[in-house]
């Protein structure tokens, strides 16, 4: 399940085989911070937090929850504290509450068939994916044409990544005091110089499955020049 700036409620719910890069059973994201009671999480597996994974200010409340049987830890956090109280954590959590590190023995979950019901505010958006991995953006690069610009010239400058899960951001700075730019694909004119310029042009790129990557580039433009006609007399 995915919450991206939603604090859905959970009640008396399994999560249990789902796989992802980053949170295999539960990714909150963005100020998310739901409230989970009677909870298991068992036999999810992802990269950072196989039980769940919380980012950029999400602290969710879990009380009177099992998260045991997860690969790739049972609870990680970057820029977040949970509260966790009166539960059962494989290796237990640092700063909980009445931390019970006990194997619980679960049996193999059940499927009784319906859907998974939470509620919400009125206010609060929310999103559920059921075994869908997302996966952070890395390997961002980009080229720039032509090679060798001149003052005044356009540059369209194409933004590239090996992996990431749609949509992704293209954030650019030019490095010359401009406005940045944003989109994958972005057409610049450098400022006008009378001398050879070399400008550090840096391009950002993120989405909503885990931080930013950024990559930059050198660009050298070249002052114009003026030929005037040699008049013998």
């Amino acid at each position: 399940m995915y919450n991206y700036s939603s604090s859905p409620t959970l009640t008396n719910v399994t999560f249990s085989g789902n796989t992802a890069t980053y949170g295999g059973g539960l990714y909150n994201n963005d100020s998310s911070s739901p409230t989970l009671t009677n909870v298991t999480f068992s036999g999810n597996t992802a990269t950072n937090g196989g039980g769940m994974y919380n980012y950029s200010s999400s602290n969710p409340t879990v009380r009177n929850s099992i998260l045991w049987g997860d690969s790739g830890g049972e609870i990680n956090n970057s820029s977040s504290t949970p509260t966790v109280s009166n539960s059962v954590v494989q290796g237990g959590y640092g700063g909980g509450t009445n931390i019970i590190t006990t194997d619980p023995l679960l049996g193999a979950p059940g499927s009784y068939g319906g859907s998974t019901n939470y509620t919400a505010s009125a206010s609060a958006a929310y999103t559920q994916v059921v075994n869908s991995a997302c996966t952070p953006v890395s390997g961002p690069d980009f080229t720039f044409a032509p090679a060798a610009p001149r003052v005044g010239e356009g540059v369209t400058f194409t933004g590239t990544l090996s992996a990431g899960t749609a949509p992704i951001t293209y954030t650019w700075d030019w490095g010359d005091t401009t406005a940045g730019g944003s989109g994958a694909i972005v057409l610049h004119t450098f400022p006008l110089t009378v001398a050879t310029q070399i400008y550090t042009v840096t391009l950002t790129a993120g989405n909503t499955c885990g931080p930013a990557a950024l990559v930059q580039h050198p660009v050298t433009v070249q002052p114009r020049r003026v030929y005037l006609p040699l008049i013998l007399r």
